[in-house]
């Protein structure tokens, strides 16, 4: 199973490539090899992201009360 999540629009990081891709599978050798294939994907979409949208994506997800805030501004 794969479950993606963008948080450009959550975050308002239009233009940032913020997101991620959770991926389940029913052992650790077939993750490994997802994984394998994930990583050559991402090299040859997106080499090297920005890191401004994930430092400003964990610095409100860690904090409890930017958490918060967040939530009640996504209202």
């Amino acid at each position: 199973m794969m479950v993606s999540q963008s948080y450009a629009k959550n975050f308002g990081l239009y233009g940032e490539r913020i997101g991620c891709l959770h991926l389940i599978t029913p052992s650790p050798e077939i993750a490994t090899t997802a994984m394998s294939q994930l990583k050559m994907i991402i090299r040859a979409m997106i080499s090297n992201p920005p890191i401004w949208g994930a430092a400003i994506v964990a610095t409100v997800l860690r904090s409890p009360e930017l958490t918060q805030s967040w939530k009640e501004e996504l209202k």
